[in-house]
């Protein structure tokens, strides 16, 4: 505020300068797959398309299946534990159907 930066100062001291930050226009949402060996597979979302529950069951199905696949045969027989936090898509009880 103008008012928290009103100080006293000796007349010929130059007056400090304010720093006005510009809130950033990009953002960008990745999807990020990893395990103890490295990177499995980065998903950058499009702009403007949030992560819902449908987005996020059609990632796992569509995107993250094959992906394990390719990357390890055995996922075929024996599935992978995944981790994931609590965000309401990766609570849903679709992606909870969609593991058993």
């Amino acid at each position: 505020m103008k008012r928290q930066s009103n100080e006293w100062r000796h007349y010929r001291l130059p007056r400090k300068s304010k720093v006005c930050q510009n809130p950033s226009n990009v953002k960008v949402m990745v999807i990020l797959v990893y395990d103890c060996d490295g990177v499995i597979l980065t998903l950058t979302i499009p702009r403007q398309q949030t992560v819902s529950v449908q987005y996020y069951c059609s990632f796992l199905e569509h995107t993250l299946r094959p992906a394990l696949r390719k990357k390890w045969r055995h996922f075929l027989q024996n599935p992978p534990i995944i981790l994931q936090d609590n965000a309401r898509p990766h609570a849903a009880q679709a992606v909870a159907d969609l593991f058993d």
